[in-house]
């Protein structure tokens, strides 16, 4: 917002000056007018929101500051924990409360998942092995192609195997 607004200035003040030029010299300035007036335009509306723009930025600093002072914090506490002897006790509200916001994090992805992939298979969680899989249909082109690899390795590099499991 702020590059805009600068690159928007300068060639406000190019424009205007082109402008004259443009005028003295060949006697039009309509077009030059026309692009002086957008530029001179984007540059007030940019400037307006320049406030805005800047209070956001300081409100990110602000709010990484207090993170990093509060984490800062944490760790002196759990050092002196750990010098004097003793040991940090989690409450079970707050442990429960965070397994059910994974739980749900973990839900959610499955279905991202499972709707980006729907046309090729169904995604599941797997919670032992803690990754997700994907179980292809067995009628698709895809289990065919995975099928015929499978038996023949050799087939993957001619089917630029690599770059689909990559992006996949």
């Amino acid at each position: 917002m702020i590059f805009l607004f600068i690159i928007l200035f300068l060639l406000s003040i190019l424009l205007v000056s082109f402008t004259i030029q443009n005028r003295q010299r060949y006697g039009t300035f309509l077009v030059p007018l026309i692009f002086s007036i957008l530029c001179i335009g984007g540059t007030i509306f940019f400037g307006f929101q320049l406030p805005s723009a800047i209070q956001k930025i300081q409100k990110n600093n602000d709010a990484q500051i207090n993170s990093n002072k509060l984490t800062k914090s944490q760790q002196a506490h759990s050092q002196s924990n750990l010098e004097n002897g003793s040991t940090t006790v989690i409450s079970d509200a707050t442990t429960k409360q965070q397994q059910e916001q994974l739980k749900l994090k973990k839900q959610e992805l499955t279905q991202k998942l499972d709707t980006a992939y729907s046309k090729i298979g169904d995604v599941t969680f797997n919670t032992d092995a803690k990754t997700f899989q994907l179980k292809l249909y067995t009628d698709s082109d895809l289990s065919k192609s995975v099928a015929q690899i499978e038996t023949d390795p050799s087939l993957a590099e001619e089917a630029h195997w690599s770059n689909f499991t990559d992006s996949l």
